[in-house]
């Protein structure tokens, strides 16, 4: 569950949103990866939106006008599309990485997930609203709040991209805020809906408690993927994308 009153745990985010364009925290470790390697992730990362602005541009659409975002659609999932542009956008992160775990398959159906949980979210009223995503990104753009290594981070990542911090705070980050928000309400809201109906339990030890919770997100992910209607741009089918029923990729 995401935590927004530890330091770390923003430093910790960034890093992993840049590495994996999304994170999701349900439990109190603080990973921060090497100093070399989060160089390593800034550069690449900041690079390829350098080059691909467009990308990053159409991407944020996706959080800003659900059902309108491009004219180039690969699927849509239950009628919200996926755009080219958002797929390169994650593909392009990725490879930047050297993600060799992540093939398009992956980033496909990631995509494919986070849209059948966007569906799920608007349909019990559950979408981050404005308000929460400017409360969310005020408090990361506070020094007193997430720290002087997180602000360099973030100044050394914009510089990198080639746009100010404030345009990094509106469009990059953005994108990634309402992503984490979106999960953090739905799994808020599905972990309510186990305790009520005896699926999980708090009676358990940490440890138990935290493997109980992140088995039944998992179950709860599986059964918003398996019972979205996927409709394919005949367009991109040279791509030969496929949703995998059988298990969750993010």
């Amino acid at each position: 569950m995401v935590k927004s009153n530890k330091p770390g745990k923003y430093l910790a985010c960034f890093v992993i949103l840049l590495l994996a364009g999304i994170f999701f925290i349900v439990s109190n470790s603080d990973t921060i990866l090497a100093t070399n390697q989060v160089d390593q992730v800034i550069n690449s990362s900041g690079e390829f939106i350098k080059q691909n602005p467009k990308l990053l541009l159409q991407s944020v659409k996706s959080v800003e006008n659900f059902y309108n975002v491009s004219n180039n659609t690969l699927a849509w999932v239950n009628e919200i599309p996926i755009s080219s542009e958002e797929f390169l956008f994650r593909q392009g992160l990725k490879k930047a990485n050297g993600d060799k775990f992540q093939d398009d398959q992956s980033v496909f159906n990631i995509l494919v997930e986070e849209k059948a949980i966007l569906d799920y979210a608007i349909k019990n009223n559950l979408v981050p609203t404005d308000a929460e995503l400017e409360k969310f990104i005020n408090y990361e753009r506070n020094f007193d709040n997430t720290g002087e290594e997180y602000q360099n981070m973030v100044q050394a990542f914009s510089k990198q991209t080639g746009i100010t911090e404030d345009e990094y705070y509106n469009t990059y980050e953005k994108y990634n805020a309402f992503r984490v928000l979106l999960l953090e309400n739905v799994y808020k809201y599905k972990l309510e809906d186990g305790l009520k109906n005896g699926k999980i339990s708090f009676d358990n030890d940490v440890f138990t408690q935290a493997k109980e919770e992140k088995a039944y997100w998992n179950d709860v992910k599986m059964e918003i993927k398996t019972a979205a209607n996927i409709k394919y741009n005949n367009k991109y089918k040279d791509l030969n994308l496929m949703v995998d029923d059988t298990k969750i990729y993010k």
